[in-house]
């Protein structure tokens, strides 16, 4: 039997299984297989057959109301079965405890609400599927890396033998000399090590700015502290137009390197002291400003447009013909019956309006306690 690459859909609704299956087979054509479960018990009965038959599996997508096992659950499940399967919830009721717990416990990639939006839809499962295969590219390099580290490591142990009796002989010469000196080297590196471990626990690795792990708590720190304060906070989403395209053209090296100037110019030219810049998800960064209106966010986001297409970063698959960012920005004071998730869906909306207005520019949408967007 020849292996197949599967993507597998879990909803309770067969419309919904029904219109995940042809946009995900419009999106993939031929490259992938498309399997539906409608109840939770069926999804895994169907991941240990596609397992036991030695299909991967990148991506499953799974609704969070079902009956009998919710979504977050079986995510839960299936990821001690395929802990290296990309999982997307779907979802129009899930709550902020029902996502964390996927995030926790499954590695949730991403949660989408229904309806959803076909632009995002086809953008968010692209990159999940990008990411899988990426990482089983990495883990292929890592397991050719460790046992080239196994042959080293026999070659320095064929060394070690043959230099044993010379160091024998030193170590009798300088061994209290020598334990005290790596007794404090080893204190100073332990100390710097747990430094390291600190930054890099809330530091993106390849831009070197927050991660979306200190993002989440910055934005709720300040959500509160705006609340007390009665001073409005302001959040933007910052996408780069047309990346996929960039990272296909250039090559993965010259997108990191393109993610990293961005990143560069948005910590140093943008930021201020109170200020956060944060990588937020592949192409996509995000940043929070304090006692900041709506009026100063956007012209700060307009900034930051001009401030990109500035840096003249070539982009041949672009009408600007150099890399740009669409923003999508929102700013007030919250209340007790606001949510954050409100903010964020807010910019999210802001997003892709000025998407869907060509790109290269900044939208703002503001908060209405009646029709909540305008």
């Amino acid at each position: 039997m020849i292996a197949k690459n599967i993507i597998l859909c879990v909803d309770d609704e067969i419309t919904i299984l029904h219109a995940l299956k042809a946009e995900l087979k419009s999106i993939f054509t031929s490259n992938f297989s498309i399997e539906v479960a409608q109840s939770g018990s069926e999804a895994i009965e169907l991941i240990e057959e596609l397992l036991a038959d030695q299909h991967q599996i990148p991506l499953i997508i799974s609704d969070y109301l079902m009956p009998q096992m919710r979504g977050d659950e079986l995510l839960k499940h299936i990821h001690g079965k395929s802990p290296e399967s990309i999982k997307i919830m779907l979802t129009g009721h899930a709550t902020v405890d029902g996502v964390a717990y996927a995030i926790t416990h499954a590695r949730l990639y991403r949660y989408i609400s229904k309806p959803w939006q076909q632009e995002d839809f086809k953008l968010t499962v692209t990159e999940a599927i990008g990411r899988y295969f990426q990482d089983q590219d990495i883990k292929n390099k890592n397991s050719a890396l460790e046992a080239l580290t196994i042959q080293q490591a026999q070659l320095i142990e064929t060394l070690k033998q043959n230099e044993l009796r010379l160091q024998q002989l030193n170590e009798q010469l300088n061994c209290a000399l020598q334990n005290e000196i790596r007794l404090r080297k080893l204190t100073v590196e332990q100390e710097e090590h747990n430094q390291k471990l600190s930054v890099l626990s809330h530091t993106d690795s390849l831009t070197g700015i927050a991660n979306r792990r200190l993002f989440d708590v910055f934005l709720q720190k300040e959500w509160e502290r705006a609340m007390l304060s009665k001073q409005p906070l302001a959040l933007g989403m910052v996408d780069i137009d047309w990346f996929k395209k960039y990272n296909d053209y250039y090559g993965h090296q010259a997108g990191d390197d393109c993610l990293q100037y961005v990143a560069q110019f948005l910590q140093t030219d943008i930021r201020r002291e109170n200020d956060l810049v944060a990588r937020y998800g592949g192409e996509e960064f995000a940043f929070i400003f304090p006692t900041t209106s709506a009026e100063s966010a956007l012209q700060k986001a307009r900034a930051i447009c001009q401030g990109l297409e500035n840096l003249a970063i070539e982009h041949e698959f672009s009408p600007y013909k150099k890399v740009t960012a669409s923003i999508g920005v929102t700013a007030f004071i919250p209340t007790p019956d606001m949510t954050l998730k409100s903010m964020v869906e807010l910019a999210d909306n802001a997003l892709y309006k000025a998407k869907e207005h060509g790109r290269n520019q900044a939208r703002l949408s503001q908060y209405n306690p009646t029709n909540k967007l305008f």
